[in-house]
């Protein structure tokens, strides 16, 4: 509703980065936290039909948003966006629900002493490296097909692809990483995804002519393997976590990745300028982040379970 009223560069600052931010953190992490108190056997599941609203939103919000401000306008596309923000958000407040009480006897700091424990300590690096990657294809990809000749409307319904297919991302390896184990599940779609960014965009990147088909097809591959990155990742701290526990831990693993997720975008965005318009570097580096990120929760896995190939965990 504010950013309707912004028409100062410090204003769209302070409304959309800042408080935006804040809100967005303080509504995810605690409810993410609450779904994976009532789960335990089917938490994968359970995590990724839940996440999978935001992947909804993800196709719903850009449509709505490129329909109705050459109608409307800007400052009344944007107070539609926040009335339907104010309804899902009440309709979640009154149904959420926790299992447990407050863990009062321990505060409600950082749990900095998790880090003694290695699994904690390698899940949240190859959380931190996951989130540098998974935001850039977010950010920068429709800028990528303008400047290979496709018109902007059509760059922007490639994120609704994206954003559609990964509704199927974060259910359906959800549902088998309860039955696989949940990190072995992150080490293959990250290794998928690392394959789909060198394969298919590093690819499109390096050629001079649009190849449509080409850049559809690794939209629709990225989402189905990159919806995990939302879906799984709290279901992996839950995993080495007591539940009583869970919630300052998992909040302790995302406040360290939020710095990945403030500077992941301006370092692809130097790399970008670096290069002079060439995307081959932002997309060696998207993918190499992919191939670090996997083989920390590999660690993890090996140090929680051991390193035997088919151990479930």
């Amino acid at each position: 509703m504010l950013l309707s009223l912004c028409t100062e560069y410090y204003q769209i600052f302070l409304c959309f980065a800042v408080l935006n931010g804040v809100s967005c953190s303080l509504i995810f992490t605690p409810s993410s936290a609450a779904v994976n108190h009532w789960f335990y056997s089917r938490r994968g599941l359970a995590n990724g039909v839940s996440l999978s609203g935001g992947a909804f939103g993800g196709i719903i919000f850009p449509l709505i948003f490129r329909a109705l401000t050459s109608r409307i306008g800007f400052a009344w596309t944007m107070r539609t966006i926040g009335f339907i923000c104010l309804l899902s958000s009440t309709l979640s407040i009154l149904l959420l629900r926790t299992r447990l009480p407050p863990n009062k006897t321990k505060g409600a700091t950082f749990d900095l002493r998790a880090f003694r424990d290695r699994r904690f300590l390698l899940t949240t690096v190859a959380i931190f490296i996951l989130e540098w990657a998974y935001m850039i294809p977010i950010t920068y990809f429709s800028s990528f097909a303008v400047s290979k000749g496709i018109n902007i409307t059509f760059s922007y319904q490639l994120l609704a692809i994206m954003n559609g297919t990964s509704i199927l991302g974060r259910t359906v390896p959800g549902y088998l990483a309860d039955r696989l184990g949940r990190f072995n599940m992150m080490v293959i779609t990250n290794f998928a995804c690392a394959t789909f960014t060198f394969s298919l965009w590093f690819a499109a990147a390096a050629i001079s002519t649009t190849n449509v088909v080409m850049l559809t097809v690794f939209m629709t591959l990225f989402g189905l393997s990159s919806g995990t990155g939302v879906s799984l990742m709290p279901v992996c701290v839950a995993q080495i976590s007591e539940t009583k526990d869970y919630g300052k831990r998992y909040g302790t693993a995302y406040a360290f990745a939020s710095i990945a997720t403030l500077t992941g975008t301006p370092i692809a965005g130097q790399i970008l300028n670096s290069q002079k318009g060439s995307y081959t570097g932002l997309v060696a580096f998207c993918g190499s982040c992919y191939i670090g990120s996997m083989i920390f929760f590999g660690l993890a896995r090996g140090t929680g379970k051991g390193w035997k190939l088919m151990e479930i965990y």
